[in-house]
C-alpha cells in the first residue's frame, strides 16, 4: 500500500521511508534504537487541503498515514 498523495508530490518520501524500514529488521531495530520517537507530519498545500502521516520509531518502526493523539514531535509544512 503506498502512502503517496498525488496532491503532496512529497509524500513519496513516506513511501521510501517505509521501504527502507522494512528491507531489513537489523535495521529496523536499529532505527528504533536510535529515534526512540513517534514523529508527525502534516502537509498543507495551496489548495488548502491537508494530509498527515507519522513514523514511529518508538514502537513498530513502521510509516502509516494520519497522527496520532500522542506524538513526540511534530512538524506542519505548507507546500
Amino acid at each position: 500500500m503506498t502512502l503517496k498523495n498525488d496532491a503532496f508530490p512529497s509524500s513519496a518520501a513516506f513511501d521510501l521511508i517505509s521501504d527502507s524500514l522494512s528491507s531489513s529488521d537489523a535495521e529496523r531495530k536499529e532505527a528504533i534504537q536510535k529515534g526512540k520517537a513517534v514523529l508527525g507530519f502534516t502537509l498543507k498545500n495551496k489548495e488548502g487541503k491537508e494530509d498527515s502521516w507519522y513514523i514511529d520509531l518508538k514502537d513498530t518502526g513502521k510509516v502509516s498515514k494520519d497522527v496520532p493523539k500522542k506524538v513526540d514531535g511534530r512538524l506542519t509544512y505548507n507546500i
